[in-house]
């Protein structure tokens, strides 16, 4: 369903460059968990689907073009089974979880998981990744990295 709400809005929307879409796709799904009518949780699933299609298209174009032309079949196929192979286990584990301890806890653990991995693991990998990034960068121009706030604002 949300790929036919995707297929049917992507001309239209191809203009907005809106990164809100990934957090649609990450916050919609709660609304399913405690549905106030079957059609509101219907919709529900038709914007996280879109947005779901978005980013999957997105995350494809980034890897095609990110990559170069002779690495471009194996980081392809790296990133295929990643896509394909990460969520059946993450499908797996759910179904584990939710047969010991039930389903409507197993969202809430499965959030907080998520959540506090993003906060713990995710963001500051990623912002040690982009400071590298940076030196790397200020060294190759021969202007030496900014140590303070000021220096870093004036540069």
């Amino acid at each position: 369903m949300g790929a036919a709400t995707q297929r049917t809005t992507v001309a239209g929307l191809l203009r907005h460059r809106d990164a809100g879409s990934i957090l649609l796709r990450r916050l919609l799904p709660l609304a399913v968990v405690v549905p106030l009518a079957f059609a509101l949780a219907l919709v529900f699933l038709a914007i996280a689907g879109t947005a779901d299609m978005f980013s999957a298209v997105f995350r494809a174009t980034i890897v095609q073009l990110g990559t170069p032309d002779e690495l471009r079949g194996r980081v392809t196929s790296i990133n295929v089974l990643v896509v394909t192979g990460g969520p059946r286990l993450g499908d797996i584990e759910s179904a584990l979880l939710a047969a010991l301890i039930g389903p409507g806890l197993t969202v809430v653990i499965g959030g907080l998981f998520s959540s506090t991995f993003l906060t713990l693991l995710v963001i500051p990998a990623v912002y040690f990744l982009v400071d590298g990034v940076k030196r790397r960068v200020s060294r190759a121009r021969g202007a030496a990295p900014a140590t303070t706030p000021e220096a870093a604002a004036t540069a």
